[in-house]
């Protein structure tokens, strides 16, 4: 006579037998598996907008010769590393949407009509970083010591900003040649945009963007806000597909300035705060 243990039954069907064959091995395993798709579907619901690419700062490469940039032989390009991070791709979507609300635009700042744009063709592929240089002083018609607090009030980096693309287009450039320009408070400056090609870096325009830091870096690291804005602007450049995932930013002691430029070997990439 058969006991079974677990309902305190006395019965001759024989459970251990019919257990055995109820679950064997092979169901077991079967049992399993569909016990794991559940359970990634269930993550896949719950998560669907979580997978999603972060930045992350990338080692630096050397890569080839910069034609067209006077004084550079060699620059450092940073590839971006992409990592996986587990967290709302809602919520890095909507701060990419604040950001876009935060540029000042064209208008605000005063730009005139550019004299002929030429869409980039496709995704950028390519980002290169400069500073606006020694010139952006002079350009605006201050001091040196009138640029350095000016460049920390928007209105006054505004004039700048109007300034610079005023030069641009009496050296003979059809517009401001930056995509975009970001100042020491962290505020970025609509240039030429996201899809129109730009006049920065000489052979190399037309599958790339141009981001400026406004300012003289030759001997000064520009602020943490500058460096925080671009890294942000980098970010959803790539989330909405205005550059490609791989593309990689590239500059050199003459572009950024020397003080910049060391910065960026420094902390093998932009020096974010997390």
């Amino acid at each position: 006579m058969k006991v079974n243990s677990i309902l305190g039954i006395r019965s001759n069907f024989p459970f251990q037998e019919f257990e055995a064959k109820l679950v064997s091995p092979g169901k077991m395993l079967t049992l399993r598996y569909l016990l794991c798709v559940t359970f990634l579907a269930l993550v896949c619901i719950q998560y669907s907008e979580a997978w999603l690419w972060s930045w992350s700062r990338g080692a630096h490469t050397i890569t080839g010769d910069v034609r067209g940039v006077p004084g550079v032989t060699r620059s450092w390009s940073a590839r971006v590393r992409w990592t996986w991070r587990f967290s709302r791709r809602g919520d890095l979507l909507q701060s990419c949407s604040q950001l876009a609300k935060a540029v000042v635009t064209r208008e605000q700042w005063g730009a005139v009509a550019a004299r002929h744009e030429l869409a980039i063709n496709g995704i950028a592929e390519e980002l290169f970083v400069w500073h606006t240089g020694p010139s952006t002083c002079n350009a605006a018609g201050l001091s040196a010591t009138e640029c350095q607090s000016c460049l920390r009030e928007q209105s006054c980096t505004e004039q700048v900003v109007k300034a610079l693309q005023d030069a641009d287009l009496k050296g003979g450039k059809d517009d401001i040649k930056y995509n975009f320009l970001i100042g020491q408070d962290g505020v970025i400056y609509e240039g030429r945009g996201w899809d129109v090609i730009g006049q920065h870096t000489v052979g190399r325009n037309s599958k790339s963007i141009g981001i400026a830091l406004i300012g003289d870096f030759s001997t000064t690291e520009p602020s943490q806000a500058s460096q925080d804005a671009m890294n942000s602007l980098i970010v959803c450049g790539k989330e909405s597909d205005k550059l490609t995932k791989e593309a990689q930013m590239t500059t050199g002691p003459q572009m950024a300035g020397k003080a910049f430029y060391n910065l960026l070997v420094r902390c093998n990439g932009l020096c974010v705060e997390n």
